[in-house]
């Protein structure tokens, strides 16, 4: 997840021995985070299967969908191509 989030921009990943600091990016000066708010709708006790043309539902406005497949965690836009889904 924090590749997909790293490759986005949203934040930066640097290890240090065998600790793993995750970096929250900002935007420019005003010092306000890009990311607002992470949102996990499966669980383990709660699973939540989605169709992959149902994936667009879920998305709202400038925000991305990480799904878990069968070949890995996926961005949504990757899903659709692929035509995957978890």
């Amino acid at each position: 997840m924090l590749r997909i989030l790293g490759g986005e921009g949203l934040v930066t990943v640097e290890r240090r021995g065998r600790r793993i600091h995750v970096i929250f990016n900002n935007i420019g000066a005003t010092s306000r985070p890009i990311l607002k708010k992470l949102v996990c709708l499966s669980v383990p006790g709660r699973r939540v299967p989605i169709k992959w043309d149902a994936l667009r539902n879920y998305k709202q406005g400038n925000s991305f969908v990480i799904i878990g497949t069968s070949t890995g965690l996926l961005k949504d836009q990757y899903a659709i191509r692929r035509r995957k889904a978890g």
